[in-house]
């Protein structure tokens, strides 16, 4: 130590392990309406409640069902009384709204969004229908449950101004739709602006005990030329800026479109040629699909780790997505029933 240092405090080891155990009890003893837990009962099983100084990635590509999923899980949590506060950067406030009108009402946000619903026989009382409850978002219950930014993108100040505000709402849970828009700053390289963010994010996370969960954009320009491998289940060097995502998050989940199984029609080498076509963009690469369904892989999980690489499989229904039942495990878009995943 050189002259003029002051002397840092003295902590007494005893005092600060006291501290320490004394924080460990209390958390042993919290309450289980403190945690918040995936709305669908198989993807909940796989992960593990979420608690309060964790921070959660929710990763696909684009146009994989990032918002279809933060949208509905939105709309489920609230109808269990959570209250949930969303940073909705990738689509404009509003039309976040009208996806949250559209899951309470059944109307495809498709349809909603793309003025789809003028031409539909019915669009007119579907309209009427979406107008009504996005009134009702304005009122008590849904406005003391949902709250929603008008941010559009983020750097450190915007997403603390946001957790602030998050705070002060009371939030049981913090959704960022998603993290990867991250403002530009002409002194540092983007990564260091991801890394300052994210980095950053974990600190007010667990300094305010707030659930973070953060969507996040897949890169998947080493799959270039496989035109199914969009549709697999992620792996975390598919993620933006993965390793430093990794690094911070308490658990990380994929979502995915599954491949189906063998027709019952098809042989082996009918079907193999069926997926190298598919592959190659000679097929159709929908038909390899299974339809109305949404994987989930466990990409990492902090306090499970044996179980990274298990899957879910969940429903989606008119651009909803909603807990996959036992008897729709079995598809039937092969022509005779089988099992799932």
């Amino acid at each position: 130590m050189t002259h003029g240092d002051e002397e840092l405090p003295a902590i007494h080891p005893t005092v600060l392990a006291s501290d320490q155990i004394c924080d460990a009890m209390a958390m042993l003893d919290r309450h289980p309406d403190i945690f918040v837990r995936w709305p669908f009962p198989k993807l909940d099983a796989l992960t593990g409640p979420m608690a309060p100084g964790n921070i959660w990635f929710v990763c696909a590509t684009s146009g994989g069902g990032k918002t279809t999923f933060v949208s509905s899980i939105v709309d489920l949590w609230q109808l269990q009384g959570k209250r949930v506060y969303v940073m909705a950067l990738e689509t404009r406030p509003h039309e976040f709204r009208t996806y949250l009108a559209c899951m309470a009402t059944g109307v495809h946000p498709g349809d909603a969004l793309s003025g789809q619903l003028r031409t539909l026989p019915d669009g007119g009382a579907q309209r009427e229908l979406l107008k009504a409850e996005l009134l009702s978002q304005g009122r008590s219950p849904f406005v003391e449950r949902v709250m929603v930014s008008g941010a559009r993108a983020i750097n450190m100040r915007g997403l603390e101004t946001g957790l602030k505000e998050a705070k002060a709402f009371k939030a049981d849970v913090v959704i960022v739709d998603h993290i990867d828009h991250i403002e530009g700053d002409e002194k540092k390289t983007l990564y260091d602006a991801a890394k300052h963010v994210n980095d950053g994010a974990l600190r007010m996370a667990q300094d305010n005990d707030l659930l973070l969960v953060f969507t996040s954009q897949l890169n998947m320009s080493a799959s270039k030329g496989d035109y199914l491998a969009k549709f697999l289940p992620p792996k975390v060097d598919h993620v933006a800026f993965g390793s430093l995502k990794q690094r911070n998050a308490t658990g990380m989940i994929g979502l995915f479109r599954p491949m189906r199984g063998k027709l019952y029609d098809e042989s082996d080498e009918e079907y193999q040629q069926a997926v190298r076509a598919a592959r190659a963009g000679t097929g159709d690469v929908s038909a390899m699909l299974e339809p109305n369904t949404m994987g989930v892989s466990a990409m990492k999980l902090r306090n499970y780790g044996s179980r990274e690489g298990a899957k879910a499989l969940l429903a989606v229904r008119h651009g909803r997505v909603l807990p996959l039942e036992e008897r729709d495990q079995w598809a039937t878009a092969g022509r005779y029933p089988r099992k799932m995943g």
